[in-house]
């Protein structure tokens, strides 16, 4: 915290050990380092977090929406309002991935580990539209530029699986590593499997190769992503409240005193 919780003096560059200068209440040390200390850069980074999360959620939507259509009925089990409104959520899912970048960047002004976050997401959300404008034909593109675009997405969506484990230890979350880096591997697994299915059908059993299934593990992929950052933000803000409410007794003790 860059601010004196009792006057809110900038203590931007003071030492554990030194006094607030306009008020006399002690420094106390927390749990975030480095940048994460700085009130604003964790806020930005606490709402560009949640907007991945909802991107993932909706994308997730898309795919219960085809296993539903695997159902008896199928579609036809849903109030055609409402399969309207999935389907235009579902379909704003690659504008809803551009949400995140800003509030990214402006959080790696002060915390430098989230600008790759945010170049990782930018890149995905530019990939996905670029592909999904192939698909839809609204602009023709060469087979070329589609497997540069998976060349490039694919280090990008690794490395928004991988960064929340680095971002982890300075962000306060430490105790909660393991579980991040087992989210990372269930998810690169996914990936891994959805590569195979796309590139080497041939390595793929026929029961793995039928789109319920495929679906099925897109699902538990993005499920691992939005296990991943719900407990990393969740602790985030844990640490926080926990840490403010340290100092505001620090800060009760030393007035009674």
């Amino acid at each position: 915290m860059n601010n004196c919780l009792r006057c809110g003096y900038d203590l931007s560059g003071r030492r554990v050990d030194e006094l607030c200068p306009e008020c006399g209440t002690s420094v106390e040390d927390g749990p975030f380092h480095g940048g994460w200390r700085d009130d604003r850069a964790r806020r930005w980074f606490v709402i560009g977090g949640w907007l991945i999360v909802a991107g993932i959620a909706i994308n997730s939507v898309g795919y219960l929406l085809s296993l539903v259509a695997f159902l008896p009925n199928g579609l036809d089990s849903l109030h055609p309002v409402l399969l309207s409104a999935i389907e235009f959520l579902v379909r704003s899912d690659d504008l809803v991935a551009l949400f995140p970048v800003v509030p990214l960047v402006l959080a790696s002004r002060r915390i430098r580990i989230v600008a790759p976050l945010a170049v990782c997401t930018a890149t995905l959300a530019v990939v996905t539209l670029l592909l999904r404008a192939r698909d839809s034909q609204w602009i023709d593109v060469s087979d070329g530029v589609v497997m540069a675009c998976f060349g490039v997405g694919l280090p990008a969506a690794l490395g928004r699986v991988w960064l929340p484990v680095l971002i982890a230890p300075p962000a306060g979350q430490r105790g909660r590593q393991r579980w991040l880096m087992l989210c990372s591997v269930v998810v690169t697994a996914g990936y891994g499997f959805n590569l195979a299915v796309v590139h080497a059908p041939h390595w793929v059993g026929p029961f793995l190769m039928s789109w319920g299934f495929i679906t099925v593990v897109s699902m538990l992929t993005n499920a691992g992503m939005l296990l991943q950052y719900i407990l990393l933000l969740r602790g985030i803000k844990r640490s926080e409240r926990a840490w403010r409410g340290a100092l505001a007794r620090a800060a009760s003790k030393e007035s009674t005193a």
